[in-house]
């Protein structure tokens, strides 16, 4: 069974009656599909959530702030698939260590090759100034 889920703020609550019809596609297709969401159990507008989530006949995982991916890995509930409209919320530390590494190799490979493109356009620019004469 693929188990997908669905951020609240932002993403189900951008157009409530579009995610509905999707997650009830969704679990048509024999998809458990829960909300998981940055919020607290205690925030205030729960109520209107919890509301939503009842009428579809859904869970909800309230990680408190937390990296969405470890609150769910820690209550024994692992999604295939994330709806999120900041996916930067769903990693848990150790992965978005492994992210966060990557993004700086990639990074300063980037700047690396800037500065080399800049290096040889300067360059350049010095050489065309000595002898600007057209070539063919």
């Amino acid at each position: 069974m693929i188990k997908v889920a669905v951020d609240y703020d932002d993403t189900f609550t951008l157009n409530p009656a579009l995610m509905s019809r999707l997650i009830r596609l969704l679990k048509s297709a024999g998809c458990e599909v829960k909300i998981v969401t940055w919020r607290h159990s205690i925030a205030e507008g729960n109520n209107i959530l919890e509301m939503a989530a009842k009428h579809l006949e859904i869970g909800i995982i309230y990680c408190g702030g937390q990296p969405k991916q470890a609150i769910c890995k820690y209550l024994g509930w692992e999604p295939d698939v994330w709806v999120d409209d900041k996916p930067e919320t769903i990693p848990d530390r150790a992965t978005l260590g492994i992210f966060y590494t990557h993004a700086m190799m990639r990074e300063a490979h980037l700047e690396h090759s800037a500065e080399i493109n800049n290096h040889d356009e300067s360059h350049a620019n010095q050489v065309g100034t000595k002898d600007s004469r057209p070539r063919s």
